[in-house]
């Protein structure tokens, strides 16, 4: 579910201009993000390969705890 939410998100800045055009493609039968799915799958499966599991679970906790902190900010 996060997957889909965070190319939601690659999306709709990328129309508002925030993000490189190629994250706003809609595939044209489905109507899904493709875009933004693909280039976040490709991501994903490049820094996997790259870090080990316990960079990656780093890694994720840090980012989650920076979205946090710039919420309480913004709050």
């Amino acid at each position: 579910m996060y997957t889909l939410g965070v190319a939601r998100l690659s999306y709709a800045m990328a129309m508002d201009g925030l993000l490189p055009r190629p994250f706003a493609w809609v595939h044209p039968r489905f109507r899904t993000t493709a875009g933004a799915l693909l280039i976040q799958g490709a991501c994903g499966f490049a820094i996997g390969h790259v870090l080990d599991l316990t960079r990656l679970i780093d890694a994720g906790m840090f980012l989650i705890g920076l979205c946090y902190v710039a919420t309480s900010l913004a709050a």
